[in-house]
C-alpha cells in the first residue's frame, strides 16, 4: 500500500510517500519528490546508491499513474508524522 503522507513545502521536497519495505511489511519507507521532479527515499538501498530508483521510489511512480491498481490509500496530516519525516529528509542533499 503505498500512502500519501503530504503535499507541503519543507527546504526542496514537496511530496511524501509511505511506502511498506518489500522484505519487512512492517516496516516502511518515506519517498520525497523535490520540485524539479527529482525523488529520494529514507531506504538503505536509495541512500547509498541514489544513481538508480530504488524499489519503493518506483512503487510511488506505478501508484501515481494507476492508484486503483494498490490498495486502498489515505492522506495522513498527523504533524508529528510530518514533522519526523521533514527531519529525515532535511539532511539529504540532491543534485
Amino acid at each position: 500500500m503505498v500512502i500519501k503522507l503530504s503535499s507541503h513545502t519543507s527546504p526542496g521536497w514537496v511530496n511524501f510517500w509511505e511506502v511498506p519495505s518489500h522484505s519487512k511489511p512492517s516496516q516502511a519507507y518515506i519517498v520525497a519528490q523535490r520540485a524539479n521532479g527529482n525523488y529520494g527515499c529514507n531506504c538503505p538501498r536509495w541512500k547509498f546508491h541514489q544513481d538508480v530508483e530504488c524499489k519503493h521510489i518506483q512503487d510511488v511512480r506505478r501508484w501515481m499513474i494507476a492508484p486503483s491498481l494498490f490498495k486502498a490509500h489515505a492522506q495522513i496530516t498527523s504533524p508529528d508524522k510530518l514533522k519526523k519525516i521533514l527531519n529525515a529528509f532535511s539532511a539529504i542533499e540532491l543534485d
